[in-house]
This record gives structure tokens, sequence and C-alpha cells, in this order.
């Protein structure tokens, strides 16, 4: 399975030991957050890509624009 993004900004090498865990953030699923790390005086949100690519939400999702795009189709 692959992801195509619009652009990606900058990408980090943080050890797993600098890894902490993350508070509770409202608008973001807790299950997609391994934790928070800290860099050069930013706060970095380390998510979880497996859990977001294998979540129902995502198949939902991609449910949704195959019937939408039947319906446009048809």
């Amino acid at each position: 399975m692959g992801v195509v993004v619009d652009a990606v900004a900058e990408t980090y090498s943080i050890a797993e030991a600098d890894i902490r865990p993350a508070p509770p953030i409202g608008v973001i699923n807790q299950e997609f957050i391994r934790g928070l790390a800290t860099l050069d005086d930013k706060m970095i949100v380390v998510l979880d890509v497996d859990a977001m690519m294998n979540s129902g939400e995502l198949a939902l999702t991609d449910r949704i624009t195959r019937q939408s795009d039947e319906g446009e189709q048809g």
C-alpha cells in the first residue's frame, strides 16, 4: 500500500527512547498517535501510520469515495 501526499516539509530521525506518551489531543484520534518527541526546541507529534492506514475509518472513506465515483459514472 502506498500514500500520495501533496508535500513533505521535513522528516526527522527520532530514537524510540526519545518518544514520550502523548496527552489527549482533542482533534486527533489517540489511536493514531505513537507519542511526542522534542527536537531542536520543537514538539513533534509522532503518528502511527500503520494504525491510520489500517483503520476502519480509512476503509469507510475509501468505500464512500468509490460509491461517489460509481454514482458519477452511472
